[in-house]
């Protein structure tokens, strides 16, 4: 009967070494997933923060920059003048769009179902870089919208 126990001991160790600690293992493994995702979700978080924030930055200068540009010309513009006027209003609602659609990703990103698939994370990640890379190259458009500005105060009409 004493080597009986014995054989049911090892029998249970071995199982329990078999069975039980690799899905131990595989739990805490599973756990880090887990908080190495939410680490990097709330990164991408931060960056579409500061991207709309950028956005929100450039809306602001493009109206500033139309404003401007009906105070300078009180009210004798040219059609230059006009189109330039529009040019800054068609960037600052740009950049209102932009911001809307990544609220959008922010709405989808608190979405803890779809951010399982590693695919949607790869995909969020893809826009959210190109995103930035807009805001870029919107701000970029907006040095050189300021410059045409100047250059266009100092041509006004009846100055």
């Amino acid at each position: 009967m004493g080597m009986s126990k014995l054989t049911i001991a090892v029998a249970l160790t071995m199982t329990f070494g078999v069975l039980v600690i690799p899905g131990l293992r595989a739990q805490h493994t599973g756990q880090h997933q887990d908080q190495h995702q939410q680490q990097m979700m709330q990164q991408h978080m931060a960056q579409m923060q500061q991207t709309m924030q950028r956005m929100d930055r450039i809306s602001e200068q493009a109206h500033h920059l139309a404003e401007e540009m009906a105070q300078h010309s009180h009210g004798r513009m040219t059609e230059g003048h006009q189109a330039m006027q529009r040019m800054d209003e068609s960037m600052a609602s740009m950049a209102e769009e932009m911001k809307g659609l990544m609220e959008h990703m922010q709405e989808i990103a608190h979405d803890s179902a779809l951010m399982r698939d590693p695919s949607m994370m790869a995909d969020m990640d893809f826009l959210n870089m190109h995103f930035e890379a807009a805001a870029e190259w919107m701000e970029k458009g907006l040095e050189v919208m300021e410059r045409m500005h100047k250059r266009a105060v100092q041509q006004r009409p009846g100055r």
